[in-house]
């Protein structure tokens, strides 16, 4: 594989400089790439924008655009992905990487190609959405150049970071092991190892080239410079390889003095040069000294290293080994085959160059700067061991603790008088890189040992970054992050460093510090802190005081704002001492009128709540935090919290829904559009559909693609994706269904299988609206809805009605008429049930309104008698009262948020059988006929038809209204519900009631049509279940077998491993919307909210106090405290 990306890089790079060379230099062009990236990588990238982003792998574009949208529309389908179209500006005379053309020669050779190689940095400069569904973005990238600073920079910065004073195998290693990848680390070891014991016969010449090295060194260096230990562990691990063991121990031991000069007892490079003497000694057979070296470098390693650091584990591991073996004399243990097996495992661990063991001559760090020192003159007879108030320590340290700083600052380690520093040679000359009167004159100067050098302990522990008056925020250097260089003039820097304002500042931070951690309960900090908590603590009571006044006045659907709700004056109650005073209005001896939030803001203080009332004493007018704003901003986190609530089981399962919407004129006279959605809910192992109202939202827009928009808007705003949404219902207008440009059009464009439901109970309306086509029969409903609100618009006149049903015969406890509304089903069936109950106190009321009233009331009301005492009239209404009874369950049946389809078909379907058969039941219309003329015996009314009616009889003419009226509702519920059936036809299929003598070609449409919905979508697959299925069933009892979807889902929930496409199919048709009865009830809703006293009322204030007045039960379950954070 290497050698095939190696080839094919070479071959891009030399198609460059063919195509791009500078004879054949090319303009600026664009290419195109396109795919789809997960959400994570896609939030990554817009957090990245203006930054660079890199393909680890060979990058094919292309210059046609509609070719790499063709591969990122290919995504859209996957909800895992985002489709990405890349639109890459590419600049030939100034890339940074090799690209090519490779039209004519790739496995598409009419394509006009263009190939990058290997990681390929682009800066993002753009990143825009592109389409409505939000799935496919166009990201503008540019081909970063050779001048590119920040690659410029990024690139060093990573160089600086793998070692670039190894090489090889050995650099990588280093690398892996920084990042913790020790296996692979540990395999590129063990190659090494491995090729220098293949060439254990050329030890001598390896000898020799390490010799070299030393030689080298020793004539440029002193004797005990730390440098010198890289070669003398070098050669020492040749030795040990070689087997020569009293050499490598020589060696080993060399590079242990030189360590022990130079840093401190716990020095993580101390325990590396133990460990790897010990490793010698057991490879003697010298167990108890190689034990001694170990259990020395354990505890050394312990407290310098992590606990999982790689070096650690393995001086464990060598320690652990030796402690099992049976002894551990000096005479060998074991076989010779285990002896040997010690030693292989015994190897020499390798060191990440964290440390001065591995640093190289040509890369000196920190004493690059001041070049090499020269310790023969300057090692002090009696090395002073380092402690951990050593300043060097907390160099670019990331975390130091209040205990260290403390220590530092006020006990700091301190050469005694006769220490010797070591000596630099600097411009021809020897220098100290640290004089003693320094560390007299500046109290703030450190001496380190382990870095041989002075440093600003004010500035290193308070770790400043930069200058604040460097506007270039330039690290800083000397005396900070690096030891002191300007070692010639070191006074004028260190009284130059004084003055300067980062170090005056990091000088207060650790005065104050000391007096802090001297006295912490008198730091100013502290002091500030407790009281900001204790004010924080204070205001969150009274904001929960608040909040739950707001919240139930919405609950409650009352009126937040008065007559005159200007405020609470709360200087008045200075001098009164009674909260309630501070309302009163002294001028007119009058009490203010407020608003019903403030009037129980005030009896909540006035009922105990202490904070709350010396909140409204002391606090400014500014900061009552009663304000309509901040109603606003709370009604609006409240109504926020739970439409989160109520979508949180769709978004969180990734479940199937449906959009219900309708819309109303409030009575300011803005369109307001009611959104619901149905979904199923999963609780207590039990399944039920649930419709939701979830707001209201204002459409300025009447068009379809107005009202699709806002929809789709608003779904996606409350988190909900709408490659979920698999049903949409809306009423039987135009601009929502119809079928080339209506909303229902427009959404299923976007997600094909969104389907549209026609609202069930509107279908009925219609159906019985046109049945009612008969004139007689429209004005028989004419003279209802006359007479109903001819009483109802006078009180005077309800009382009498009462008292005229009083004195009848009639056993009912109504005692008034009810509306005849058109779009409210179940009042329309019952106003005429009524009427026709209520029917003898109605003419002993007209009767009398007729002898008793005004010309003009009497005249109406003879007329309103002589309708209803007319024999076409009572005709009309027992044929009307008789249908009506049949439809008012079905009717009221409609309106429960649960009826799925199934039973919507099984109910129609009922409802057709039933009047088919009371048309032709003889019987039935005997019983009629009898009734119809019993009532008109007792209401005096004349029992034969006029000379001017056609038929012949009373007889004749009730059959033809009756079969007539049956009839029309028959062929209008045909028609009404036809789609309701095709929409299910299918699904019935699939129903244990119905799938035992179905095949699997009766229901082949519906998986293919949801094929990218199912889990499984092999067909093989879908047939041995649907065979499963069908057997499981064959062998119940007709009883057991389930005729609705819920009841199916809820017998499939324990199985539905065995069953996962028919339980997904079952979950999609149960979301299928019935009706828009949850959307109507929430205008009853708005009506109560918004009234013509409340007509100001903001869009979003409505929606909020809606949703929080309809969802009572999640409003109460709300936390008060997440209310407040969220604040």
């Amino acid at each position: 594989m290497g050698f095939f990306i190696n080839d094919l890089h070479q071959h891009i790079d030399q198609l460059h400089k063919q195509q791009f060379g500078t004879n054949h230099g090319e303009e600026i062009f664009t290419c195109y790439r396109g795919q789809g990236i997960s959400e994570k990588d896609f939030d990554e990238m817009i957090r990245s924008k203006g930054g660079l982003m890199s393909f680890n792998h060979f990058l094919s574009t292309s210059k046609e655009r509609d070719v790499s949208l063709f591969f990122a529309e290919s995504n859209l389908s996957n909800p895992t992905l985002i489709a990405i179209l890349f639109v890459i500006k590419t600049d030939p005379r100034q890339s940074a990487v090799s690209f090519a053309s490779i039209r004519g020669i790739s496995a598409t050779p009419e394509e006009d190609e263009i190939l990058f190689s290997m990681h390929s940095v682009f800066r993002i400069d753009d990143i825009k959405l592109i389409s409505e569904n939000g799935k496919l973005h166009e990201v503008h990238l540019t081909l970063t150049s050779v001048k590119d600073k920040q690659l410029h920079e990024l690139t060093e910065q990573i160089r600086q970071e793998s070692f670039p004073y190894a090489y090889g195998w050995y650099r990588l290693g280093l690398v892996l092991v920084q990042l913790n990848q020790n296996e692979k680390a540990a395999e590129i070891c063990q190659m090494l190892l491995n090729q220098i014991k293949e060439q254990s016969d050329n030890h001598g010449s390896i000898v020799k080239f390490v010799g070299s090295t030393l030689i080298i060194r020793q004539q440029s260096l002193p004797a005990n410079h730390p440098n010198m230990v890289s070669s003398y562990n070098n050669i020492g691990l040749v030795y040990y390889n070689m087997g020569d063991y009293p050499k490598a121990l020589s060696y080993y031991e060399k590079a242990l003095a030189i360590k022990q000069q130079s840093f401190h007892l716990d020095h993580s490079s101390l325990a590396a040069s133990y460990n790897n003497i010990g490793v010698v000694y057991e490879g003697m057979k010298n167990y108890l000294e190689a034990y001694s070296y170990y259990e020395c470098a354990v505890e050394i390693a312990e407290q310098s290293l992590s606990s999982n650091h790689p070096n650690l584990k393995n001086m464990i591991y060598n320690l652990e080994r030796l402690k099992a073996q049976p002894t551990r004399s000096n005479s060998p243990v074991g076989t010779q085959e285990e002896s040997n097996q010690l030693s292989t495992d015994s190897t020499p661990i390798l060191t990440q160059p964290s440390t001065p063991v591995s640093l190289e001559a040509d890369n000196l760090s920190v004493t690059k700067k001041v070049k090499q020192r020269d310790y023969e003159n300057s090692v002090n007879k009696e090395v002073q061991p380092c402690n951990n108030k050593d300043i060097g320590l907390f160099v670019n340290k990331e975390h130091i603790s209040d205990p260290e700083i403390y220590a530092v600052l006020t006990n700091p380690w301190v050469p005694s008088s006769n220490y010797k520093f070591p000596l630099v040679q600097m411009h021809q000359k020897m220098r100290s890189v640290c004089q003693h009167s320094w560390l007299q004159t500046y109290p703030w100067l450190g001496y380190s040992p382990i870095l041989q050098d002075v440093l600003c302990c004010y500035c290193v522990l308070f770790k400043r970054q930069c200058s604040v008056a460097d506007r270039a925020r330039n690290s800083l250097g000397q005396l900070v992050f690096k030891p002191l260089s300007s070692l010639n003039k070191a006074s004028e820097y260190l009284q130059l460093h004084e003055k300067t304002e980062y170090h005056i500042f990091s000088k207060q931070q650790a005065e104050n510090f000391k007096l802090n951690f001297e006295h912490p309960n008198k730091a100013i900090d502290i002091i500030l802190d407790n009281a900001n908590q204790e004010q924080e603590a204070t205001n969150r009571k009274i904001l929960s005081s608040i909040i739950k006044c707001i919240m139930f006045i919405a609950k409650q659907n009352l009126a937040f704002r008065g007559h005159d709700d200007d405020g609470i004056d709360h200087k008045s109650s200075e001098n009164l001492g009674n909260i309630v005073f501070a309302l009163k209005n002294l001028a007119d001896n009058h009490f203010i009128l407020l608003g019903n939030f403030k009037e129980l803001i005030l009896f909540r203080a006035d009922s105990g709540d202490k904070m709350l009332e010396t909140h409204l004493h002391t606090a400014a007018k500014n900061a009552m935090y009663m304000s309509a704003e901040i109603q606003n901003q709370l009604i609006n986190i409240c109504g926020n919290m739970i439409k989160e609530e109520i979508v949180r089981h769709v978004i969180e399962k990734k479940k199937f829904y449906s959009i219900i919407a309708d819309g109303t004129s409030d009575i300011s006279g803005t369109e307001q559009l009611s959104l619901s959605i149905r979904y199923l809910s999963y609780d207590n192992d039990q399944i039920d559909i649930k419709e939701d109202f979830i707001g209201f939202t204002p459409v300025a827009d009447g068009s379809a693609k107005g009202i699709s928009e806002k929809i789709m808007d608003y779904l996606r705003a409350v988190g909900l994706d709408l490659a979920y949404l698999r049903g949409q219902g809306y009423d039987g207008c135009s601009v929502m269904s119809g079928h080339l440009g209506g909303v229902q059009k427009l959404i299923s464009n976007i997600e094909p299988k969104a389907i549209y439901v026609h609202c069930a109970s509107h279908s009925l309306d219609l159906a019985i609206c046109d049945a009612c086509d008969d004139r007689n029969i429209q004005l028989f409903f004419g003279t209802i809805k006359n007479i109903v609100r001819f009483i109802s618009s006078s009180p005077k006149r309800q009382n009498l009605l009462k008292s005229a049903i009083g004195a009848t015969s009639c056993d009912t406890k109504r005692k008034k008429l009810t509306k005849l509304v058109e779009h409210r089903w179940v009042e329309k069936h019952t106003s005429v049930l009524v009427f026709k109950q209520l029917f003898s106190g109605v003419v002993i009321f007209l009767e009398h309104m007729i002898e008793s009233s005004d010309s003009e009331t009497s005249a109406n009301s003879l007329a309103y008698f002589k309708s209803v005492k007319d024999l076409d009239f009572i005709i009309c209404l027992f044929v009307v009262s008789r249908v009506f009874a049949i439809l008012k369950p079905y009717t009221e049946m409609l309106q429960s948020k649960n009826c799925e389809l199934i039973q919507l078909y099984d109910n129609i379907q009922n409802v057709a059988t039933h009047l088919a058969e009371l048309k032709y039941d003889t019987t039935k219309f005997e019983e009629l006929t009898a009734e119809l003329e019993v009532f008109c015996r007792d209401n005096d009314i004349i029992f034969t038809l006029p000379r001017r009616n056609k038929y012949n009889n009373v007889n004749d003419y009730l059959k033809s209204i009756y079969k007539k009226f049956i009839d029309t509702t028959l062929s209008e519920l045909g028609a009404r519900f036809s789609e309701h059936q095709r929409s299910i036809i299918y699904i019935i299929n699939l129903l244990p009631s119905n799938v035992v003598d179905k095949t699997l070609m009766d229901v082949e449409n519906i998986f293919r049509f949801y094929e990218s919905d199912l889990p499984a979508k092999n067909a093989d697959l879908v047939k041995a279940e649907f065979e499963l299925w069908q057997h499981k069933w064959k062998k119940s009892s007709a009883d057991e077998r389930t005729s609705n979807i819920i009841s199916t889902l809820n017998s499939l929930l324990p199985i539905k491993s065995f069953y996962p496409n028919l339980y997904c199919l079952f979950e999609i048709f149960a979301v299928l919307p019935v009706t828009v009865a949850t959307a109507e009830r929430s205008f009853s809703t708005m009506k109560r909210i918004k009234t013509t006293l409340r007509n100001s009322i903001g869009d979003n204030r409505l929606s909020d106090l809606a949703l929080i007045h309809i969802h009572r039960d999640i409003a109460n379950s709300l936390d008060v405290e997440d209310i407040i954070d969220i604040f």
